[in-house]
């Protein structure tokens, strides 16, 4: 009688053990699954998104449609991603998400209201809202662009 319940013991705390074991494996697997798609599908897209607006201002010394149009689409680009993709946006970056939306729909309104739907001419002035109050967010940027790195060490350089 007493082997009886010590198997049937052990066999209790076996399953209890296995089942505290898939919890914490599925857990896990889940948030593997989660910081894949937001380096794939997030902040990888995003970076580049960025980084190729950067390199388009920085060119744009003089006015150049062609520049502000690449301007325009990397801004139109991000703002998507970012809202598109807004549950795979790291929660310690969600107002770094916003601020950068905020100024993209800041720069794309601004936009219309130079450029508008009328024939473009390169003596209208450039679109900036920094003097506006709503500079680009460097900080923002930067902070996305730490926590790609961050995820591509981890998944890339272990």
């Amino acid at each position: 009688v007493v082997g009886y319940f010590a198997h049937q013991s052990q066999q209790n705390l076996s399953a209890k053990i296995e089942a505290a074991s898939n919890r914490t494996e599925a857990a896990f697997r889940s948030r593997h699954e989660w910081k894949e798609r937001c380096l794939a599908e997030l902040l990888g897209p995003l970076v580049l998104r960025l980084g190729q607006t950067k390199r388009a201002f920085d060119r744009w010394k003089e006015p150049n449609l062609y520049l502000e149009r690449c301007v325009y689409e990397g801004n139109e680009a991000s703002r998507r991603l970012l809202l598109e993709k807004a549950h795979l946006v790291p929660p310690h970056l969600r107002d770094d998400a916003l601020e950068l939306i905020e100024h993209f729909d800041v720069w794309m309104e601004e936009y219309q209201r130079v450029r508008g739907d009328t024939r473009a001419e390169e003596s209208l002035p450039y679109v900036f809202v920094g003097p506006k109050g709503f500079g680009f967010p460097r900080d923002a940027e930067r902070r996305f662009q730490e926590e790609f790195g961050r995820l591509w060490k981890e998944f890339y350089e272990t």
